[in-house]
């Protein structure tokens, strides 16, 4: 009874569990269409107190679910030092820093969480049932669209031809796929080395999809290779199993004829023997009629 009620609790903390899993995710799927907005808008005094308002309250979101978990880690400092970018892109007292001379460490803030939010969406997708190929080409959406808003968010006050998310998206997007159009480039060092970071990522990237995509072109050929090469086994593995019973079958009929020609020779010389046996009885009652029928002349 016992052990019935601690299985219903621990399926019920799962089921709970997997809940605020959905909700998180939501919400981060939520935050950064958010900041793909604001990459678009200029928002005014009141749009601006709202977004501040949205943010602070996604931000305590993430500090619940960032201690709630912690607090059920069996090793708690692991599980800290694992999160510690959650727990610091989740301060919502950071957003103070907006108003200050230094309100560029609000964006740095604002990007962590967007960097929390993505990998927060490719875990939840990641856990379904899906291909090495479908979590590679997600990948790559997610990266591009990230790493769209990051190049925005630092160039946009210093290039003219990198203002709103598409701008970006196109930079990421030509940048991770290894064309390099060279319409549109970054010049401040944070945008170029975001754009080295995207050139390495998208030099493996494109490759392992490629490679992918060559071989599943490959696969119809190759499976109906496989199947002929199965066949040819099955077929020469039926012969050599009707090579080892014909095999067996000669040695029991060479055995057996062994044996037949053995018992063969035992009968012969059975029968030479009964037959020197019969004559020797013979010879004694020859001798016997033989001396009868002296004595009847007599």
């Amino acid at each position: 009874m016992l052990f019935d009620e601690k299985l219903r609790f621990t399926e019920l903390q799962h089921r709970f569990d997997e809940k605020i899993v959905n909700i998180i995710t939501g919400i981060s799927i939520l935050y950064v269409f958010l900041l793909i907005v604001e990459l678009y808008i200029t928002p005014s005094a009141k749009t601006a107190s709202w977004l501040i308002i949205i943010d602070t309250a996604i931000c305590f979101i993430f500090l619940i679910e960032f201690f709630y978990f912690l607090f059920k880690a069996k090793n708690k400092a692991k599980y800290a030092g694992h999160n510690f970018i959650d727990l610091l892109s989740s301060m919502p007292l950071l957003l103070l820093i907006a108003v200050t001379p230094y309100a560029h460490l609000f964006n740095i803030f604002k990007l962590l969480r967007g960097f929390k939010s993505i990998i927060k969406i490719y875990e939840y997708v990641v856990k379904k049932s899906m291909s090495v190929f479908a979590k590679l080409v997600f990948f790559f959406l997610i990266a591009v669209i990230f790493f769209a808003i990051v190049i925005v968010t630092v160039e946009r006050d210093y290039n003219q031809k990198i203002v709103q998310f598409h701008d970006g998206l196109w930079l990421a997007l030509s940048t991770i796929s290894t064309v390099g159009y060279g319409d549109v480039i970054p010049i401040t060092p944070v945008g170029k080395l975001i754009a080295s970071v995207l050139m390495i990522v998208g030099i493996g990237l494109t490759s392992a999809i490629g490679a992918m995509l060559m071989s599943w072109a490959l696969k119809p050929g190759q499976k109906r290779m496989y199947e002929e090469e199965v066949k040819i086994e099955q077929q020469e593995a039926f012969i050599e199993k009707q090579e080892k019973t014909i095999e067996h079958n000669e040695k029991e009929i060479s055995n057996a004829t062994q044996d037949i020609a053995g018992k063969e020779s035992l009968i012969l010389k059975k029968l030479d023997r009964m037959e020197k046996e019969i004559q020797d009885i013979k010879k004694p009652r020859k001798k016997t009629k033989k001396n009868v029928q002296k004595r009847k002349k007599r």
